[in-house]
């Protein structure tokens, strides 16, 4: 249905290039996408002046209601959609521009890209950033991904509510969502507000990245493990992490997952996930005196559920004598009254 009603050229990417068949590694990554916006929205006293809190009331609005709604989207290049709100009278999907590794909503001067941002003294807008994903069959994957604070659609159905972005000087791997994409065509689309002061982005969207699953077991399914420089263990039997996110597919009382690689064994326990989550683990794979391919034996079993066993080579570096602390951090916010110094 939605490849029949795009009329115009249009971003995409193809799953099977996330897959790994072959000695290269697949695609991460989704960098290409189309923009909308942006739609400011004219608020009263008590949000401006506590907007640290009520982020989340900027997002709530369908600025599309009058095209159609978000639940109808079908966004192509050169598309023009009614703006209710402050600025001009008609917005244009357009492709977006990548810098510093974000897909940003700026003109590339560091300046706003739109005088009707500054309507409001808190900059009461969002974007819209969109894409499809096109597949040969039905597909389960992770979708990770970092926003100033977003909503997050799939073929018309809101599968993320995430109003609050990642907060300044705390480095992680964003936010996790299980997906499962139809055979054909699917629509994925952002809707992305503002930045605060105690936000790390100003307004953008990165580290877009999808994660195809190895095992699935029941509700639950892992995906495909991400690599690191880090290593736990000890001088003498190295162990490299490799993270990887374990998502559910439906409601999942748990389990576990068990790693075999070589004469290293390891247990790790799942918890409970309502539909959607997903949950972070790190394999530690042993490592060689010199980089090599091993083949380990993964296996996933939900509580209730059979077992089931996969295969994947990881590609371990050489553990070079580094050793550390690891620091766990938590999540703070922070307010200040520079919105009312910047207006």
């Amino acid at each position: 249905l939605i490849r029949e009603k795009v009329r115009g050229k249009f971003t995409s990417v193809n799953f099977e290039d996330y897959l790994q068949t072959g000695k290269n590694p697949p695609k991460r990554r989704i960098r290409d996408f189309m923009v909308l916006g942006p739609f400011v929205l004219e608020t009263g006293g008590a949000l401006e002046a506590e907007y640290l809190y009520e982020r989340h009331l900027v997002l709530d609005r369908d600025y599309l209601a009058s095209s159609g709604g978000e639940e109808a989207a079908v966004p192509y290049l050169g598309l023009r959609v009614k703006n209710d709100y402050f600025g001009e009278e008609e917005l244009e999907w357009s492709r977006g521009q990548e810098k510093w590794d974000c897909l940003r909503f700026d003109s590339g001067d560091y300046n706003a890209c739109d005088r009707a941002l500054y309507a409001t003294p808190q900059r009461n807008c969002v974007y819209y950033a969109a894409t499809y994903i096109d597949c040969k069959k039905d597909f389960d994957a992770v979708l990770s991904y970092e926003t100033s604070g977003s909503k997050l659609f799939l073929n018309g159905k809101l599968i993320d509510n995430k109003p609050y972005g990642r907060v300044k000087g705390l480095p992680n791997y964003g936010n996790q969502v299980a997906i499962s994409l139809n055979k054909g065509r699917n629509l994925l689309m952002f809707k992305i507000r503002t930045g605060y002061i105690c936000d790390t982005i100003d307004l953008s969207l990165s580290n877009c990245a999808l994660f195809p699953l190895i095992a699935r077991s029941g509700n639950l399914g892992l995906a495909y493990p991400m690599t690191t420089g880090a290593f736990v263990g000890s001088k003498e039997e190295p162990r490299q992490i490799f993270p990887a996110f374990v998502g559910a597919f439906g409601d999942s009382e748990g389990g576990e997952l068990e790693l075999e690689a070589g004469a290293y064994k390891e247990n790790i326990k799942l918890p409970s996930l309502k539909a959607g989550e997903c949950d972070y683990v790190r394999l530690p794979v042993p490592a060689g005196k010199e980089e090599r391919e091993l083949e380990a034996k993964i296996s996933l079993f939900e509580k209730g559920e059979k077992a089931v066993r996969s295969r994947y080579i990881f590609k371990t570096a050489v553990y070079d004598g580094f050793e550390g602390t690891e620091h766990v951090y938590s999540d703070f916010h922070f307010d200040t009254t520079y919105h009312q110094e910047q207006q």
